[in-house]
């Protein structure tokens, strides 16, 4: 038959339990925290992809301006189109000014 123990000799006990039940505890979380993470293997098959987009909106340029004539009159030719790059100084329209036309003739 165990002898009786003093509570002191029961709290030391006790107090040892605790702390190798927090190790075991500790390394068990451990291991499951330092083990790689599980993840799925695919391999590539080359297939066609078909996706859609639709979405509305304004498109705008990341510079604009306002084009005005130095005289006013008739839109005679416009060498550019909507969207077209221009370079400084590229002449993109002429206008016809009949009136100028019957002053210098």
């Amino acid at each position: 038959m165990a002898e009786p123990q003093s509570p002191e000799e029961v709290r030391r006990r006790q107090r040892r339990i605790r702390v190798i039940g927090a190790a075991v505890v500790a390394v068990l979380l451990l291991i499951g925290f330092l083990q790689p993470p599980r993840v799925a293997v695919v391999h590539p098959v080359r297939r066609t992809v078909v996706q859609t987009l639709t979405a509305s909106g304004n498109i705008r340029g990341q510079q604009e301006a306002d084009l005005t004539p130095q005289q006013g009159g008739v839109l005679d030719v416009l060498y550019v189109d909507e969207g077209d790059r221009v370079a400084a100084d590229q002449i993109v329209a002429q206008v016809a000014d009949p009136v100028a036309r019957e002053n210098v003739s």
